[in-house]
């Protein structure tokens, strides 16, 4: 049950991520392909076994930290508004959570 609400929250957040507007263009694709890796690697993860699961788990991982950074340098440079970048902040950092227990605990 987590696996399917942290792949729908990661779908949503990676969505939202791609129809906003971001002043800084190359930033914008780096977030972009990190918060939508976060959801392929989650589906792709649901498909598979054992260590092969994990594997694709940690990968989304890395990206949910990846995407994190990424949103805090938008919002230090002004590029993505202040409360937009706190909310996707804490979804990534919940997703990333959730992520974490799923490795840990299969």
């Amino acid at each position: 049950m987590a696996r399917l609400l942290v792949l729908s929250l990661a779908t949503s957040t990676a969505a939202e991520i791609a129809a906003s507007s971001i002043r800084n263009r190359e930033l914008a694709r780096q977030l972009l392909r990190s918060s939508s890796s976060v959801a392929l690697n989650l589906a792709e993860g649901n498909g598979r076994c054992g260590r092969d699961r994990v594997h694709f788990f940690r990968i989304a991982y890395a990206s949910a930290q990846e995407a994190k950074t990424t949103i805090e340098i938008l919002a230090k440079s002004g590029a993505v508004d202040i409360e937009t970048a706190r909310q996707w902040y804490r979804r990534m950092h919940r997703i990333g959570g959730m992520i974490w227990a799923m490795m840990k605990h299969g």
